[in-house]
C-alpha cells in the first residue's frame, strides 16, 4: 500500500500549482517595516538594489510584501521597488495598476506572530498593533 502511495502523493504534489513571487530590488536605501506604514518599527533596511521576493501588495498597491534572501519578512513603500517587466532589466517601479500582481491583505496579529516573536519589538506589539476585539456570546 505505502508502494503506491508515495507515487500518488508525489504526482499530486508535482501537479499542484506553485505561488511564484516576483523578483524586485529596491530602487533605493529603503526601510523594511513590520507592516504596511511609516509607523511600524523597522525590520531591517534594503540598501539600494538589494534584491527581494516580492510576494504582493495591498489593494492600491502603496505598500507591498517582500521576503529578503536572507528570510527577514516585511513591508515596503511600492514605490521604493523596482521590477524587471517581461524579462527586460529596464526599471519598472511598481505603478497603482500593478502590473498583474498578487493583492493581498494584512492582518497584524497573525503576521506578527508568524514573522517577529522573536524580534525586539514583539514584547511591544499592544502599542503598534490594533488592539483585539474579543466578542462574548452572552
Amino acid at each position: 500500500m505505502t508502494r503506491l502511495l508515495f507515487p500518488v502523493l508525489l504526482l499530486l504534489l508535482c501537479a499542484a500549482p506553485q505561488a511564484h513571487a516576483a523578483e524586485a530590488y529596491a530602487i533605493s536605501k529603503v526601510n523594511l517595516r513590520a507592516g504596511p506604514d511609516g509607523g511600524y518599527p523597522v525590520v531591517d533596511i534594503l540598501k539600494s538594489g538589494e534584491r527581494v521576493e516580492l510576494l504582493g501588495c495591498l489593494n492600491g498597491y502603496q505598500w507591498c510584501e517582500v521576503e529578503t534572501y536572507e528570510g527577514e519578512h516585511g513591508w515596503v513603500y511600492a514605490h521604493y521597488l523596482g521590477t524587471s517587466h517581461q524579462g527586460n532589466n529596464s526599471l519598472t517601479i511598481i505603478q497603482r495598476d500593478g502590473r498583474g500582481l498578487k493583492i493581498i491583505t494584512f492582518n497584524p496579529r497573525n503576521y506578527w506572530s508568524q514573522y517577529y516573536r522573536t524580534k525586539y519589538f514583539y514584547k511591544d506589539r499592544d502599542r503598534w498593533l490594533p488592539p483585539y476585539h474579543h466578542h462574548d456570546d452572552d
